[in-house]
């Protein structure tokens, strides 16, 4: 073909695939509400486990609307990504000998296959735990205030940055096929890969061994698997099979158990409720895991039971109030009145709150959220424990206590605001 006719084949191949394009963005545009929520996953997972809220700010009023155009358009490029690869290979298999062109469609088939596993395995996995450590690192006293924005590419980045370092078997695999570099010295070097795994590790993670290994052990069997794909030998099949059945089986199954376990309940409730941000209409039991935000409305209701064990204890949530649950015992009140029935002594429950935390609780104890920086616990029944500013504060039946910080001006407005003109120095002295 002559360079014009090239051109002009190129040009509709674009136009094709920027049409594509256009068609599942807007696609994505009309579920993008259920995108975000989808997007803001490993976010909440990570709010779950460091117990801080959930709610994502924005700076300014144009924030939001970036933030959905930015993941829709993140949706709807991947969507499209099989059309615009396929383009790609139309455009350029002509100018391939046969062989070549085998070789590319193996290859393109495997790059895409690990690049979703390692998107995969930032999503459910990886992200959460980085985010948790870069939580971990901010100084004492310090109040997180997460944007929607700088979350959304974050997660981006990271899930591209997973899907490319997934790569690893197949970089490893050319390498020795290639010549580059001998299998025998990739072998022999599998403790030094092992010895970095766990340093990247531990630099990574928060100083847990369990998240640790959790991280290490992926980039262990991603080298393994390369050299399995380099030399598919008997022994090193056996040696791989040995090494990832274990660690795989443990790891779906602890995925499983602490992203699908439930860990409280809903069974009474009255009026408007919502379980992240979606209505409950119907009456019935409802299964809540971690990261759910439980709402009530003005003329609402809910009773919750965390960790279902039984009716021992039981949260009973009054109209505008707001939950999220972090686990089966722990829970961070946003905003409302919340009672809290706690009938076994010492239980490890705990309500969290603006800069402190409620429990362990043994009785009924009222919490109510004030404003944005006070909050007020009441004992009917039993006593209470309240860790504020790092004091910890003992709370016996029939007694109540306001919490807020010592230089709140809030204290002095209230008083200004009761007394008025006579609140003046002329006057008071």
């Amino acid at each position: 073909m002559p360079i014009g006719a090239h051109l002009e084949e190129l040009r509709l191949r674009l136009i094709r695939s920027i049409a594509v394009i256009v068609v599942a963005f807007i696609a994505a545009w009309i579920f993008r509400e259920r995108i975000l929520s989808v997007l803001f996953q490993p976010h909440i997972t990570t709010a779950a486990g460091a117990r801080i809220s959930s709610a994502l700010k924005f700076r300014d009023y144009t924030e939001p609307v970036t933030v959905q155009l930015k993941a829709s358009l993140a949706v709807a490029i991947g969507v499209a990504a099989p059309y615009l690869l396929y383009q790609i290979w139309a455009f350029t298999a002509p100018g391939l000998f046969e062989n070549e062109r085998l070789f590319f469609t193996r290859l393109l088939g495997v790059s895409i296959i690990c690049f979703a596993a390692g998107v995969l395995f930032g999503y459910f996995l990886f992200i959460p735990i980085a985010l948790r450590f870069l939580l971990s690192l901010a100084p004492g006293h310090t109040e997180p205030m997460l944007m929607m924005g700088s979350y959304l590419s974050l997660f981006l980045m990271m899930s591209v940055a997973l899907g490319i370092v997934f790569q690893t078997p197949l970089v490893v695999y050319y390498l020795v096929r290639w010549d580059i570099v001998s299998i025998d010295s990739i072998k022999s070097n599998r403790k030094n890969a092992v010895i970095c795994a766990f340093i990247l590790a531990a630099f990574f993670t928060p100083p847990d061994p369990a998240t640790q290994v959790m991280m290490a052990v992926p980039v262990i069997l991603l080298y393994e698997l390369g050299i399995l794909a380099a030399a598919p030998a008997g022994k090193t099949l056996i040696h791989f099979a040995k090494l990832a059945a274990p660690v795989i089986l443990v790891v779906s199954a602890a995925t499983a158990w602490y992203h699908l376990r439930p860990v409280a309940r809903l069974d009474d409730f009255d009026g408007l409720v919502t379980i992240n941000n979606e209505p409950v209409h119907e009456a019935g039991v409802f299964r809540l895991r971690r990261g759910y935000v439980v709402e009530t409305g003005s003329d609402g209701k809910a009773l919750l039971f965390p960790g279902l064990r039984g009716e021992r204890e039981s949260l009973a949530l009054a109209p505008d109030t707001r939950v999220i649950l972090h686990g089966s015992s722990a829970i961070t009140l946003e905003k409302g009145v919340l009672l809290a029935g706690i009938r076994r002594e010492g239980s490890g429950t705990g309500i969290k709150v603006h800069g402190g935390r409620v429990g362990p609780i043994h009785g009924f104890v009222e919490i109510e959220i004030i404003d944005e920086r006070a909050f007020k616990v009441t004992t009917a029944t039993g006593s209470a424990e309240v860790l504020y500013d790092g004091q910890k504060a003992s709370i016996p039946e029939g007694r109540t206590r306001t919490f807020r910080p010592e230089d709140d001006a809030a204290v002095r407005d209230d008083i200004m605001e009761r007394w008025g003109d006579f609140f003046t120095p002329d006057v008071l002295f």
